[in-house]
């Protein structure tokens, strides 16, 4: 039992198998993914807003407080991250060419 949508899509019981050939309705797992320069916009507005919030309620001692953690947890990263045993073959895979 199939049915054609207006835009052309199939749907039914078997219109969703890639055997025959027929388009997903559902979003595939990577296209759920948020891409990381919008991952990393969300958590700029996200923190953004809190600390906008915690200036606006006056509570500066809370702003001390996760700005001394944060700096740490940054320490602790770069401390333990292994920039010895980077290549110059790992880095040309992070850059992706012009098309």
């Amino acid at each position: 039992m199939r049915f054609l949508l207006s835009n052309g899509l199939k749907f039914g019981l078997l219109a969703n198998t890639p055997a025959l050939g027929c388009r997903n309705l559902f979003m595939n797992k990577s296209a759920k993914k948020m891409s990381r320069r919008t991952a990393a916009l969300l958590w700029l507005v996200l923190v953004g807003i809190v600390i906008g919030f915690l200036i606006y309620i006056e509570q500066i001692a809370i702003l001390y407080l996760l700005a001394t953690i944060s700096l740490v947890v940054l320490l602790l990263v770069v401390a333990f991250s292994d920039l010895e045993n980077i290549d110059r073959e790992d880095l040309q895979g992070l850059v992706q060419p012009r098309e």
